[in-house]
């Protein structure tokens, strides 16, 4: 048997050995055990309010969406503002969601600023988790 027809017999053996499992592993909805309740939140990804004039509108049609689902938090990941001050209107805008709000940082939002300082007071980004 050649080296390349062992490793494709190989694989399909190793994936189909261990698909049953993962696939009886996962619900289609996390809850709690304890209280059943499922958990809801919010994605929203590459809104580049430096960079795409609709940015606010944008911003605003997620938070409502979020508030009228009731959403258990909110997950923004990445290309979201620069830290800049006259950024401050869309900051507020994604502060009117009162539930846990959290933050990937991507590319475009440090363009302007080094990570540490987009996590630093002022109109920034509160980190998911935080800086060591």
């Amino acid at each position: 048997m050649n080296r390349r027809k062992f490793l494709n017999q190989f694989g399909a053996g190793a994936l189909l050995t261990g698909l049953p499992f993962t696939t009886l592993s996962f619900k289609a909805h996390a809850t709690n055990k304890v209280k059943n309740q499922i958990l809801r939140f919010g994605l929203v990804a590459d809104v580049h309010k430096d960079l795409i004039p609709d940015a606010n509108q944008r911003l605003e049609t997620f938070i409502d969406k979020s508030l009228n689902t009731e959403m258990d938090m909110v997950v923004q990941l990445g290309d979201f503002c620069m830290k800049d001050n006259k950024n401050k209107d869309f900051m507020d805008i994604w502060e009117t969601f009162k539930g846990p709000k959290y933050h990937v940082l991507g590319n475009h939002d440090m363009d302007r600023n080094p990570k540490k300082k987009c996590w630093i007071s002022g109109v920034c980004l509160k980190p998911i988790i935080p800086m060591i």
